[in-house]
């Protein structure tokens, strides 16, 4: 009896250690991306670093034409402005708008709220499985990649160019999460935005993948700031029993750790009462709902993702 508890504990602390992704899971997501080709042009103009593409903020000697200035001591004559030289009778020289590669970068949500899940996984390991996607993709097109993950604190990824660093952000999204422990004081997303737009580079492409669950309307603001230079995604994490109660019979529900509310920590249900399925996928609708607007409001990008989603190379 006492081996039997012995190999139980063992296994079990087997799976809680277990990560979000195994090394298979991770390398078929990366074969997926390979034989995708996504061609998106970036408004916004680029501070990175990286020579690409897209409309940067540096003048310098690019393909679009931008401006005359007065010729400078070291300036090649190759790019001297003639026409305007001669005019003048004063040295002149053209100047072009250079192109760079916006860089990526991806906050994943793990926070306790996301250690949940029906079918297939929770949703933290879906969210790891989507930043796969997106950290490879943007390795393919030469770009590099950063990003925040959020647990019971924020681990910044310093931006890095490479399939090392696309794999570095992949592997440290798929790790453990930590267990719950009622003293969890989770960063808040609002918090998170406001540093993003003080830290990251201008002209970057940013994800937010999260289940939005203390995205408010105060949330604005910081969504705006960080929207006039750079590029916004949202990929709403989703688990299927959130919009639909599964008929369960008796459920005993606990609020997670960390989540402001309201009720009581802990309540009892009748998962199968008609009324209460009705008024659960009403509220669900709604708060999913919610969250849409917001983003849609002020010119964000919206989508939303299941966690029992296979196929997600399809979807993003």
């Amino acid at each position: 009896m006492l081996f039997g508890r012995i190999k139980l504990k063992s296994k079990h602390e087997e799976l809680v250690n277990a990560p979000l992704l195994t090394r298979e899971a991770i390398f078929d997501l990366y074969y997926r991306i390979q034989d995708r080709l996504r061609n998106r042009e970036n408004q916004y103009e680029v501070a990175h670093r990286m020579l690409g593409d897209n409309r940067s903020v540096y003048k310098g000697y690019g393909m679009d034409y931008e401006e005359n200035r007065p010729y400078q001591a070291g300036d090649e004559l190759r790019f001297m402005n003639w026409r305007v030289t001669a005019r003048t009778g004063e040295l002149y020289m053209k100047v072009y708008r250079e192109e760079r590669r916006p860089g990526v970068f991806v906050l994943i949500d793990r926070r306790p709220s996301m250690r949940f899940g029906t079918s297939e996984r929770i949703k933290a390991a879906q969210a790891a499985r989507v930043a796969a996607l997106i950290s490879f993709n943007a390795q393919r097109e030469n770009a590099q990649v950063g990003g925040v993950i959020l647990d019971d604190e924020a681990s910044w990824i310093a931006e890095q160019n490479g399939s090392q660093a696309a794999f570095n952000l992949v592997n440290k999204a798929s790790k453990p999460c930590p267990p719950y422990t009622n003293e969890i004081i989770e960063p808040s997303l609002p918090y998170i935005l406001k540093v993003m737009t003080r830290v990251l580079t201008k002209g970057s492409t940013v994800y937010l993948i999260s289940d939005f669950h203390d995205l408010t309307d105060d949330c604005r603001a910081a969504l705006i700031q960080l929207g006039l230079e750079h590029e916004i995604i949202a990929i709403h994490i989703i688990d299927p029993a959130e919009l639909k109660l599964p008929q369960a019979g008796e459920l005993k529900l606990t609020v997670s750790p960390g989540i402001k509310t309201d009720v009581n920590s802990e309540i009892k249900i009748h998962s199968e009462d008609e009324q209460l399925q009705k008024l659960f996928s009403f509220r669900a609708a709604a708060f999913i709902k919610s969250k849409e607007k917001i983003f849609s409001s002020i010119g964000i990008s919206y989508q939303s993702v299941f966690s029992d989603l296979d196929n997600i190379e399809q979807e993003i």
